[in-house]
């Protein structure tokens, strides 16, 4: 099924994909990444990653293990 669209439908569908995957909770989702797929076939650039980045997680207040000095 092929859509006859306007630049400025096309546009309008463009942002509202992207809007939808910005804030989508689950980035990596099979909906989310449908609707990248979706996107790029608009010939739009979407304003977002691809995949977004590995976020790096440490424990709160984790800090390096200090020696205590000896006198």
């Amino acid at each position: 099924m092929a859509f006859d669209l306007s630049d400025e439908e096309k546009l309008a569908l463009a942002e509202l994909l992207t809007r939808t995957i910005v804030h989508d909770r689950y980035p990596l989702s099979p909906r989310v990444r449908t609707l990248k797929d979706i996107l790029a076939k608009l010939d739009a650039k979407p304003s977002v990653q691809p995949y977004p980045a590995a976020k790096v997680y440490a424990p709160p207040g984790a800090k390096p293990a200090s020696v205590p000095r000896r006198e």
